[in-house]
C-alpha cells in the first residue's frame, strides 16, 4: 500500500518486515524512517507536508510530517469508531476521507475528517472506501466500481453514479476495501477477484509429510486451538463482502460454524469459553455452548484501543494482549478477575507481539525486533525479568507444545516460505533451551501477524497448518486509459 508525495518525487510506503512507516525519494538516497507500523490499514499524502497513517488495526489515524519527527493520534470527535481504515487527503490538503468500523452498524461508512478540527461527516450510500479524483468520488458496491460527482466544499455525492468497472477484487481486510487507484492524468487500475479461497487447513506429521486436509478451504488469516485440542477457532474473510469474522471447526464432525464475535483475534479462555472484543469496543467472554457473554472490560477502556488478543493463562487467571500505541506494539496483561487494571507487561523501544504463554503458565514466548529482526524470546510469567532469546537465524509465530517440553517457530526462508523450527525446553524455577533444530519446510503459510499459522498437536508429532492453496484463477490487473471518457 504505497503512496505518492503530492510532487511524485517521493514514495511513502510501509516496510512489513521491520513494522515501519518509511519514506524514499525516487532522485535516490537509502529510505528514511518515519514511525512505527506493525500492521498498518493504510497511508496519505498532503499537500501540506502531513502524512496521514493508520498503523495497525484499531489504532486511531496518526498525522506525522513527511519530514520526519513525533507521530500524533487523530481523534475524531462523536461517534467514535472501532477502528479506521484507508485514509486519503483531499485535495485541500487539510480535509480527508477514512473508512470508519463501528459498533453501531448505521454510523458505519465513509467519513470525511480534518486536521484542524475533530469535526467528521458521514458520506451517506458509500459502503466502501473512496478515493476523489477530478471532481468524482470512487467507491464499490460489492465487486462493482462507481463514480459520482463529489462537491467538496459540501462533502456531497451529486448526481448520479455511473459503474466504470466491474469484477473488482478484494484487497484483504476488515472492510469492503476493493483493491482499485487512480490516477489523475486518467489511468484507472483494477484488480480482478480470484475464484478460489486463500488457504486450507492441512495436517503435517513430524517430517513433514502431508496426511490430511481439514474443514473446507477458504480465506483464512489463522488457527488457534482450544485447549483440549478438540476444536480450533479461525479468522476468515467473507468473498464477497470482505469483513472477517470467527469460525469454529469440531474435529469430531468436520462441521465449520460461524461464532457471533467481532473477529478481532479471539482467544481460548478454557475449552468452551472464548474472550475476544465487542462491537461496542468491550472485552467480552462467550460460553459457546450456552451462547452467554460476561463483560470483562468496558469500552471505554483506553486500553483496549488497538489491542490484539494474544493468551490467556493455564488457569485462566491472566489474559495478554498486544496493544499499538503511537504505531509502537507492546504486550499488555490483566488479570481477569478485575482485581487490577491493564497494565503493560513490557514496555521497549523494540515491537514486541504474537504472545503465547506457557502451558505450565509460568513463561511467555512472543516475537521481538530488538536485534534489527524479528527473533523468538521466552520471559517469565507473570512478571517479567528472565528473558532469554530462543531464535538464532530470525524467528515468528511461537507455539508451545501440549506439555510444555518443546517450543516451534517459524524461521525465514525462500521466497514465501518458513522453516519450522523447534527447541526442547526445560522449566520450572528458571528456563533452559537446546539449540534449534529444523523440522521441516511446509508449503507457503498464510501470512498474519495477528494470529498463529499451525498448531502443534500431541507430542509434537503432528501439525494443523493454515496453507496458501493456488487459486483456479489468478488475479489480473487491468489498466484503463482516458477513464473520463467511460463517465461521457
Amino acid at each position: 500500500m504505497p503512496f505518492w508525495s503530492p510532487d511524485g518525487r517521493s514514495i511513502g510506503f510501509f516496510n512489513f518486515a521491520d513494522g515501519k512507516l518509511e519514506r524514499l525519494d525516487i532522485s535516490g538516497g537509502a529510505p528514511q524512517v518515519l514511525a512505527p507500523a506493525a500492521n498498518p490499514r493504510g497511508g496519505s499524502w498532503g499537500s501540506d507536508g502531513t502524512i496521514l497513517f493508520v498503523p495497525a488495526p484499531s489504532s486511531p489515524i496518526f498525522k506525522v510530517p513527511a519530514s520526519g519527527g513525533t507521530p500524533s493520534p487523530w481523534k475524531p470527535g462523536d461517534p467514535m469508531p472501532v477502528s479506521f481504515e484507508a485514509p486519503v487527503f483531499l485535495p485541500d490538503g487539510k480535509h480527508f476521507l477514512y473508512w470508519a468500523f463501528h459498533a453501531e452498524p448505521e454510523k458505519q461508512g465513509l467519513y470525511v475528517g480534518s486536521l484542524e478540527s475533530p469535526d467528521v461527516k458521514r458520506i451517506p450510500g458509500v459502503g466502501s472506501k473512496g478515493e476523489y479524483v477530478n471532481g468524482y468520488l470512487f467507491y464499490c458496491k460489492g465487486p462493482d466500481l462507481f463514480a459520482q460527482k463529489f462537491d467538496v466544499s459540501k462533502f456531497e455525492l451529486q448526481g448520479e453514479a455511473r459503474r466504470i468497472a466491474s469484477d473488482v477484487g478484494l484487497n484483504y481486510g476488515d472492510v469492503d476495501n476493493r483493491a482499485f487507484t487512480i490516477a489523475a492524468g486518467g489511468t484507472l487500475a483494477v484488480s480482478s477477484q480470484s475464484s478460489l479461497a486463500a488457504s486450507q487447513l492441512t495436517w503435517f506429521d513430524r517430517s513433514g509429510k502431508q496426511l490430511d486436509r481439514a474443514g473446507d478451504p477458504g480465506s483464512y488469516f489463522g488457527v488457534a486451538a482450544a485447549p483440549d485440542y478438540k476444536k480450533v477457532i479461525m479468522e476468515r474473510l467473507d468473498p464477497q463482502s470482505g469483513a472477517s469474522g470467527a469460525w469454529l471447526l469440531e474435529f469430531s464432525t468436520g462441521i465449520t460454524s460461524k461464532l457471533k464475535v467481532i473477529n478481532n483475534t479471539p482467544v481460548w479462555a478454557g475449552s468452551d469459553r472464548i474472550v475476544y472484543i465487542a462491537e461496542d469496543g468491550s472485552m467480552q467472554a462467550l460460553d459457546i455452548n450456552s451462547g452467554k457473554n460476561q463483560t470483562l472490560l468496558a469500552s471505554s477502556s483506553d486500553e483496549l484501543s488497538g489491542a490484539f488478543l494474544q493468551s490467556v493463562s493455564p488457569d485462566g487467571r491472566f489474559l495478554v494482549w498486544t496493544k499499538s500505541s503511537s504505531g509502537q506494539s507492546d504486550p499488555w496483561i490483566v488479570p481477569l478477575d478485575g482485581s487490577k487494571k491493564p497494565a503493560r507487561f513490557l514496555d521497549t523501544p523494540s515491537n514486541e507481539f504474537r504472545a503465547e504463554i506457557s502451558p505450565d503458565g509460568h513463561w511467555i514466548a512472543y516475537v521481538s525486533n530488538e536485534s534489527g529482526r524479528d527473533e523468538v524470546l521466552v520471559d517469565s510469567f507473570p512478571q517479567p525479568g528472565q528473558r532469554k532469546r530462543v531464535s538464532s537465524e530470525g524467528g515468528a509465530f511461537p507455539e508451545w507444545r501440549q506439555d510444555g517440553r518443546e517450543l516451534y517457530y517459524l524461521a525465514p526462508s525462500s521466497g514465501s516460505h518458513s522453516k519450522l523450527m523447534v527447541v526442547r525446553v526445560e522449566t520450572g524455577a528458571t528456563f533452559s533451551a537446546s539449540r534449534p533444530e529444523f523440522l521441516f519446510e511446509p508449503p507457503a503459510l498464510s501470512d498474519n501477524p495477528r494470529r498463529g499459522q499451525y498448531v502443534p498437536f500431541g507430542n509434537g508429532d503432528r501439525f494443523l497448518m493454515n496453507v496458501t492453496v493456488q487459486e483456479t484463477k489468478p488475479r489480473t490487473i487491468t489498466l484503463v486509459l482516458n477513464w473520463p471518457a467511460l463517465l461521457k
